[in-house]
C-alpha cells in the first residue's frame, strides 16, 4: 500500500470522528511506529509500505479513532524537555502539571529533600531534578 493513501484514508477517519490536527497525528505515528522520518514521507510520494508496517500502523490509528489519547498508544509522553515512558499504570503528566513546576521554579524554592507520593510517572520529581 503506498503510504500517501493511507495518510488519506485515515485524514478522512479522524475527521469524520472530530479529531483535529488528523494529519499531524498520522504523520506523527507513522513517524514514531514505523520509524519513516516526515521529509521520507512527503518527498517520496511513491513509497510503499509492507503487510507488517500496515497491519501496526492501522492498529494504532484504529485505537486513535476510538479517542484513545495520542501519548497512550505510543507509551510516551513528552513533558518540558523530556520525554517519559508511560503505560496503562501510570497516568500521562498534564499541562497543568508543567505549570506546578513552573510555579515551584517562579518561587524559587529549593527543597533539599522532596517527597512525591504516587508518584506515575515520575515527571515531578525528574523535572524538579
Amino acid at each position: 500500500m503506498l503510504i500517501t493513501n493511507l495518510v488519506n484514508l485515515y485524514v478522512k477517519k479522524l475527521n469524520a470522528a472530530g479529531i483535529n490536527n488528523s494529519l499531524e497525528e498520522i504523520r506523527l505515528m507513522i513517524q514514531e511506529t514505523l520509524k519513516i522520518d516526515l521529509a521520507t514521507q512527503l518527498l517520496e510520494k511513491d513509497l510503499v509500505i509492507n503487510e507488517n508496517q500496515q497491519k501496526l500502523i492501522k492498529k494504532c490509528l484504529n485505537r486513535r479513532l476510538k479517542r484513545e489519547p495520542f501519548d497512550r498508544i505510543l507509551n510516551k509522553k513528552t513533558f518540558r524537555d523530556f520525554e517519559l515512558d508511560i503505560n496503562h499504570n501510570t497516568f500521562s503528566p498534564r499541562k497543568e502539571t508543567e505549570l506546578l513546576i513552573d510555579i515551584i521554579i517562579d518561587m524559587k524554592l529549593n527543597p533539599k529533600y522532596i517527597l512525591e507520593l504516587g508518584t506515575g510517572s515520575g515527571a515531578i520529581s525528574i523535572a524538579l531534578m
